[in-house]
């Protein structure tokens, strides 16, 4: 299963992420946009469950928020995901993974230029990306379908 397991998180590397443009903040004042992608996941075995797996996934993201002038962020983003491989009816595998908290999202965060950064403290966008990110994750997750691998396909694909 490790295999399908990493077939299934490097299939997420390179993905596009986008957004916005979305209005925000008081009397929706500003507009944000966000674009940004994954990068490469880190799979490792956990040692306490033959078939559980911790993913690292990274994700990178440039956001503007447009209040009067452009103001530019940069945030990294590490997302720790524990997979789950199960053998479901018939011949497929389903990889159960619970969604993280906003409070378990690692953040590296930079604003470009004083104001962006006096902004960013007066908005709180730290805390929104969090939450965004977490809300992103959860809404994805909530479909099993890119999690479902159906290995007598797989094995009809070989023969």
């Amino acid at each position: 299963p490790r295999d399908r397991v990493l077939e299934f998180a490097e299939r997420m590397a390179g993905r596009p992420i986008e957004f916005g443009p979305l209005r925000a903040g008081p009397r929706d004042s500003a507009t944000v946009t966000v674009q940004g992608d994954v990068r490469v996941p880190q799979l490792t075995d956990r040692s306490d469950e033959p078939v559980s797996f911790d993913l690292t996934l990274p994700v990178s993201l440039d956001i503007t928020v447009d209040v009067l002038k452009a103001n530019h962020y940069r945030a990294d983003v590490e997302i720790p995901l524990v997979l789950t491989a199960q053998a479901a009816d018939p011949l497929l595998i389903v990889i159960d993974v619970p969604p993280p908290a906003a409070d378990d999202l690692r953040l590296e965060f930079k604003a470009r230029g004083m104001r962006a950064a006096t902004l960013g403290v007066l908005a709180g966008i730290k805390k929104q990306v969090l939450a965004q990110v977490a809300g992103v994750v959860r809404e994805e997750l909530s479909d099993s379908s890119g999690r479902t691998i159906d290995v007598a396909a797989r094995l009809d694909s070989i023969a």
